[in-house]
């Protein structure tokens, strides 16, 4: 099937088509406001080595091996164990003797990102509570510290830019899911098009009747619609001996 083909039955249907975009869009940005929770991103920065204090082209090497080897003790899982412990801490001292189901959540992911030029480990928590992504970058922090520390006997780290409470979630990808709910209505409403048309056995055009019965077309009546100019329609009747009447009415 062409291009041309694939158009020539989509055209006719596409008010149809159009419908399941919407639908599609409709829902998913729905079920996301709905279900949808706001996150909070909290960073904190820590300077792995200080900068400046390699000067030399083998000293600068041993620095870009140094901070390769302190970032990945840095994702150690022992470094989450330790935060999970501190947070778990943190916050049950902050709910009191408060019933179990009613204290605060304090549930959190942490991703880490180095910059090599500034020798600088980026740890960023998010949450969907604000103390809690700050609270979490920031003794994520300094259990990296401690634990060089411990690892490496290295007192380098040192925390430049500790984490605060954002004010506001971080952006939404609504616009993201609509788009991505709008392209899946629209291919999916074509795809009922295209299918329902190749299930379609009626005979439409003379291609189509070439294809189940074996005689060759020598023309093919033009269908004639009804039209109307200027307040006057316009009515034809073709009669069984191939003559065509038309008459006006205003």
């Amino acid at each position: 099937m062409t291009i041309k083909d694939t158009l020539r039955i989509l055209l006719p249907k596409i008010k149809f088509i159009v419908i399941f975009p919407v639908i599609f869009v409709i829902a998913a940005t729905g079920f996301v406001s709905l279900t949808g929770r706001p996150t909070y991103s909290a960073t904190t920065q820590l300077m792995l080595l200080k900068v400046g204090e390699f000067i030399t082209p083998e000293s600068i090497d041993k620095a870009e091996k140094l901070m390769d080897t302190y970032v990945k003790l840095a994702s150690n899982p022992d470094v989450r164990v330790r935060t999970d412990k501190d947070m778990a801490s943190l916050f049950s001292e902050g709910a009191g003797e408060a019933p179990e189901e009613s204290k605060q959540e304090y549930s959190y992911n942490i991703s880490l990102v180095s910059n090599p030029t500034e020798y600088t480990l980026y740890i960023t928590a998010n949450s969907d509570n604000p103390a809690v992504a700050s609270n979490a970058a920031n003794l994520y922090a300094s259990n990296v510290k401690e634990f060089l520390q411990t690892t490496m006997q290295s007192n380098e780290a040192t925390i430049i830019v500790a984490a605060t409470p954002a004010r506001e979630p971080q952006g939404n990808r609504m616009s993201l899911i609509a788009l991505a709910a709008g392209v899946i209505g629209l291919v999916a409403g074509a795809g009922i098009v295209l299918i329902m048309d190749s299930m379609d056995e009626t005979i439409k055009n003379a291609e189509d009747l070439t294809k189940y019965v074996d005689v060759m077309v020598l023309a093919e009546v033009p269908r004639i619609e009804k039209e109307k100019k200027n307040g006057i329609r316009i009515r034809q009747k073709k009669y069984a001996d191939g003559h065509i009447s038309t008459s006006t009415k205003g």
